[in-house]
């Protein structure tokens, strides 16, 4: 059985800070953590997470899910980092380190379902032709109207409204420039 998070053994994770990255004491640049650089969402993402983090709506579900109020610290420092990372290489590595934090704990929570099995391949037969029945139940003709297809386009047209066929129909006539 194969486990989706054994490759994150291999990330550069580490007990990284939570304060800001100009208040942590510097360090030596991680080239390591270039190559996930990908992770980083943009600014406007972390603004959106810590503005519905704060949001009375979200505290109070918080607050009946989980008994306490969220901790919206998190969102506010990857934000200030987010926002001097192309300045500030600790501010970067920050960010990347909690991405690759916020990400493992969500594998971490996918992998502790233990009610489906990995495989380590797929199943022999992945690749078989379809039944002589099935490939030909899964080509649809297009231009030919069953008559359940009119009976439903003209009940649309009795009101003035075009009907799920005929807007296919007039859609394929139109051209994209």
């Amino acid at each position: 059985s194969v486990n989706p998070t054994d490759y994150l053994a291999t990330m550069p994770i580490a007990e990284a800070s939570t304060k800001p990255a100009g208040e942590q004491q510097s360090q030596q640049p991680n080239p390591k953590l270039d190559r996930y650089s990908w992770l980083i969402r943009p600014c406007s993402i972390y603004k959106e997470e810590l503005r519905v983090c704060r949001s009375r709506a979200y505290r109070r579900h918080h607050e009946f899910v989980y008994g306490t109020p969220p901790d919206c610290s998190q969102w506010a420092v990857d934000y200030d980092n987010c926002l001097q990372q192309n300045d500030d290489r600790p501010a970067f590595e920050a960010l990347v380190l909690s991405e690759m934090r916020r990400r493992h704990a969500r594998l971490r929570a996918m992998t502790g379902n233990d009610v489906w099995q990995y495989r380590d391949q797929p199943p022999a037969e992945w690749n078989s032709p379809l039944p002589s029945g099935a490939a030909e139940a899964s080509t649809v003709d297009r231009l030919t109207l069953t008559g359940a297809d009119e009976a439903l386009n003209s009940s649309f047209e009795q009101y003035g409204v075009l009907g799920p066929m005929s807007i296919g129909a007039r859609m394929s006539q139109c051209t994209l420039l």
